[in-house]
Parts: C-alpha cells; structure tokens; sequence
C-alpha cells in the first residue's frame, strides 16, 4: 500500500513542477513587446526593462527556496506548497489589474517568485520519504522532470492576451487556475 502512495506522490510533484513552471514570463512577454512596439499605450515600459520582472523572479526564486526549506522543516510540504499557491495567486491577481512596471515586478518578480520558490521546495522530498535511498535518482528526476515539460507541452497553447495585449482578464483567471492547481496537486 505505502508503494502506492509513493508513485502517487512523486506523479504529483512531477505534476506540480510542470505547473510551477508554466508560470514563467515567457507567456506574457510576447504580448507586452508587441505592446511596445505598436506603441498602443497599453504597456509603456522600456523595452530593455522587458526581462526585468522575470530576472526578479528568478532571483527570488533561489532564496526562496531556502526560506521555503525551513518552512517545510517546521510546517511539512502540504502547508509549503498551499502558502506558494497563495503567493503566486496573489501575484498574479496583481499583475492581471495594470500594466505598470512597478507592479508586475512585485507582482511577478517578488511575490510569484517567492512562491514558485515554495511549490518546487515543497514538491521533492514527498516524494523522496516513500522510497528507499537506492531509488533516491530515479524519483527526485522524476519530480524534477517537470520542470522541463512546459516549454514542450505548452508551446501551442494559445496567447492568453488579446492581439492587442490589453485583455489582462484572462491572465488573472488562466494563471490563477495554474497557481491553485499547483497548491491541490502538492497537498495530495
């Protein structure tokens, strides 16, 4: 019974990890530089700030993973992975109200940054305590495999902005599903 609930768990974080990392900038990026460039006035940002909110998200990512590893010490990964949902909820919730620059780096940059730090801290060692230290590779590669997926699987999704880039709507409820999904698969 307990090999059942491991490859349950480790499936989930795999999951959870494709989840975390369909969250990246990438999917906004297109739309916002086509703002830009068409100079419609919806997103007046410099172009060479463009990166900005997802370098800061990266940034905060890695030292978040450490905070979130004390916090996984202390409260388990079930309390870990449900406080990075609130967080990139949060975050996105912001992003989704305004194109100013400031906010999307808050937004995105601190707030979705330190909660994607928390789902993927909280996605391994699950996984990990189900199985015996000889298949230790095997199920943290699993779990991390994730990671990668997105970018494969993805890619012909449609953009959640409109042509014009102004529809922020869709962003709000596309990525909010993507943040809470994550929360529900890591709490299995």
């Amino acid at each position: 019974m307990a090999k059942n609930r491991g490859w349950t768990v480790t499936f989930s974080g795999t999951e959870s990890t494709w989840l975390w990392n369909s969250l990246h900038l990438e999917r906004f990026q297109r739309a916002i530089k086509t703002s830009i460039d068409k100079k419609d006035g919806v997103f007046t940002w410099d172009p060479a700030s463009l990166n900005d909110p997802y370098a800061i998200c990266c940034l905060v990512f890695a030292f978040a993973m450490i905070l979130a590893g004390k916090c996984q010490d202390k409260f388990g990964p079930r309390v870990t992975a449900f406080m990075g949902g609130i967080l990139v909820s949060i975050g996105l919730i912001l992003i989704s109200q305004t194109t100013s620059y400031a906010v999307w780096v808050l937004g995105f940059g601190l707030l979705a940054g330190t909660g994607i730090g928390f789902g993927y801290s909280a996605a391994t060692p699950p996984a990990l305590k189900w199985f015996p230290p000889q298949k230790t590779g095997l199920i943290a590669g699993l779990v991390v495999s994730g990671f990668g997926l997105p970018p494969c699987t993805l890619r012909r999704c449609p953009n959640i902005f409109s042509e014009s880039g102004a529809s922020r709507v869709p962003c709000c409820f596309s990525e909010l599903h993507f943040s809470l999904w994550c929360a529900v698969f890591q709490c299995i």
